[in-house]
């Protein structure tokens, strides 16, 4: 399984690259999973005063809302990345989000100042609506062509390693990072 992200600041243009990237990877024989990475205390996926939100209000975790076309499992938790990723068996994992993590990186950002804040060694491509003005950042390519990024993603984004606790597993002999 090979995992990415999709980060930047919001309405830069990442849910948009995401669905883009999610439908070139199937139109090329890829199974994807996409996990959305939300950093708001006021998020739930229940809706308020919903029967299954009474089943979390009492206490129940997790709490299965099963209906005709889809099932849906809430927990009142946050679980680590990992453990989410390690439930996961499809060919390309994109987790929209998660800025500061060690996976590979397509940055979605509005400008260069955007840039210049969360560019780092795990970037490797840039996106979004920057790509409407704009070509190349530093040494990386902005991207407006899907096909062409899906194609850098085929070929940068490695599959997962463990990622140790302590920065080093030992099996490729470099840093996670």
């Amino acid at each position: 399984m090979r995992v990415f992200c999709v980060s930047g600041f919001q309405n830069s243009g990442k849910t948009t690259l995401v669905t883009k990237l999610i439908g070139e990877l199937i139109k090329r024989g890829y199974s994807v999973s996409s996990v959305k990475d939300i950093h708001s205390t006021k998020f739930t996926p229940d809706k308020k005063d919903s029967d299954s939100y009474k089943h979390t209000l009492a206490g129940s975790n997790p709490v299965f809302a099963r209906g005709l076309k889809q099932t849906s499992v809430v927990w009142n938790e946050q679980f680590p990345i990992m453990e989410i990723l390690s439930e996961i068996n499809t060919d390309f994992v994109i987790i929209e989000g998660m800025k500061t993590s060690d996976f590979p990186k397509i940055i979605c950002a509005e400008s260069t100042t955007q840039l210049d804040e969360i560019v780092d060694g795990t970037t490797f491509a840039i996106s979004g609506k920057i790509s409407d003005n704009q070509t190349s950042y530093n040494h990386l390519k902005i991207f407006s062509d899907i096909r062409k990024l899906v194609d850098l993603a085929e070929d940068k984004v490695f599959k997962l390693l463990p990622f140790a606790k302590k920065g080093k597993c030992g099996l490729c002999g470099a840093s996670c990072r």
